[in-house]
């Protein structure tokens, strides 16, 4: 451990270096070391990473993003600052909303079958069903609604007129195709509108 600091802080440095590093297999092994140790995370350590850790989320591999975008709203839930981290989490929740709907069109298309259980595995016929990103959004979708309702529930975090649009359309498009239905997220965008900040 670096003196002075945490085996959390340590890991949040040591996932930072491998996912700038672009090493893949480095970061899979500091993501689940990230993970463990937050457990043991003090509040003003999880406060410190929340930044750091949306600074990079476009940055962390695909599979693991929903996880760390969860992590991001626990550390704003610990003194974090919400209105810094939320906007890497809130974009990606709108991509894959719009990834998931992608993907259950090209299924229902090509295969014609009952939609894949979003807890089960991935095999290689419904990977070869489209980009990497779009197919996990299925598969990670409920991070990421997670994740966004973190932000979503705090009265600090005003989504705009347009965006909140936009997020009732898109969830509302991703039900009527495959009756993947959010409560939670649809009583937050149908409650009334504050001042306007994010977006």
């Amino acid at each position: 451990m670096t003196s002075g600091t945490s085996r959390f802080l340590d890991a949040l440095a040591e996932f930072e270096r491998t996912v700038r590093d672009d090493d893949i297999a480095a970061t899979r092994t500091a993501h689940e070391t990230l993970s463990r140790t937050s457990g043991f995370a003090s509040p003003s350590e999880l406060a410190q990473a929340g930044p750091r850790l949306a600074a990079i989320l476009d940055d962390v591999p695909l599979g693991g993003q929903a996880n760390i975008a969860v992590l991001i709203g626990r550390c704003a839930e610990n003194g974090a600052d919400a209105t810094e981290c939320c906007v890497p989490v809130l974009t990606k929740l709108i991509v894959n909303l719009g990834y998931a709907q992608g993907f259950a069109h090209a299924w229902i298309e090509k295969l014609g079958r009952p939609l894949p259980d979003a807890d089960g595995e991935l095999s290689d016929e419904i990977l070869a069903l489209g980009p990497p990103d779009v197919v996990l959004a299925w598969w990670t979708l409920d991070g990421w609604i997670r994740a966004a309702l973190t932000f979503l529930r705090r009265p600090e975090i005003r989504l705009d007129q347009e965006t909140r649009d936009h997020l009732i359309t898109l969830h509302t498009e991703l039900v009527e195709t495959t009756g993947r239905w959010y409560q939670e997220l649809a009583d937050v965008l149908a409650a009334p509108s504050r001042e306007t900040d994010v977006g």
